[in-house]
């Protein structure tokens, strides 16, 4: 079981966004385009997610994360674009702060549980 985060989780999605974007224009396989957006789109909500979880960092220092983490540049792209939105990736598009920490809080609550009974039997079991 993972017991904290990668520092530079982010970077490396990012990179892995562009190389597959570079791919996929190479041998013009359109249809996965929707899908390494929503990768990304996911990455981006559980690395913060796991801040909390695992690293056990407070609300405020994800809020503040979260505000210098969105202002990247590579967060300009057309990332949204050509996908169905949902709640996640308008808040990122709008680089809507509040609504980004809203729903990694409301991920957090539905998951803390499900991360202490794993975290319990890992500790059993190893």
């Amino acid at each position: 079981m993972t017991s904290q985060t990668t520092p530079d989780f982010l970077k490396t999605v990012k990179g892995q966004y562009l190389m597959k974007e570079e791919y996929i224009e190479k041998y013009n396989y359109t249809i996965a385009i929707p899908y390494i957006k929503y990768e990304l789109i996911n990455c981006f909500y559980s690395h913060f997610e796991n801040l909390i979880l695992l690293d056990k960092l407070n609300y405020n220092v994800v809020e503040k994360l979260i505000g210098e983490e969105i202002q990247d540049k590579f967060y300009d792209k057309d990332i949204f674009k050509d996908i169905e939105l949902s709640e996640k990736a308008i808040a990122m598009r709008e680089k809507d702060i509040a609504k980004m920490i809203q729903i990694v809080r409301e991920s957090v609550k539905r998951n803390r549980l499900k991360h202490i009974l794993k975290r319990t039997v890992s500790k059993i079991l190893n």
